[in-house]
């Protein structure tokens, strides 16, 4: 995990609080509470783009994009599943 992740979530944080207590201060409770909502929903945008990254290695790893594989024979009708090391054969 990069170390830059948790100065941009850090740096959102510090920017949301000064705002947020700038606007609270000068009366504009409802836009402190936007940029509140604002801050949070940039940071779960980071959190979830990094959540996909992980996803994507362990996919990666232990090569589970490749557990339904379906050939198709061209010279008959017959279709073949291949679930890891499972072989079926259907004639339709």
């Amino acid at each position: 995990m990069d170390i830059d992740i948790i100065f941009k979530v850090g740096a959102i944080g510090i920017l949301v609080a000064v705002f947020n207590q700038i606007l609270t201060r000068t009366g504009r409770d409802e836009q402190a509470m936007f940029i509140t909502l604002a801050g949070v929903i940039v940071v779960m945008a980071l959190i979830v783009n990094m959540m996909n990254d992980l996803f994507m290695e362990v996919k990666t790893i232990f090569n589970l994009y490749w557990w339904k594989r379906i050939a198709y024979d061209t010279y008959k009708d017959n279709i073949y599943c291949c679930n890891y090391h499972d072989i079926k054969h259907y004639n339709f």
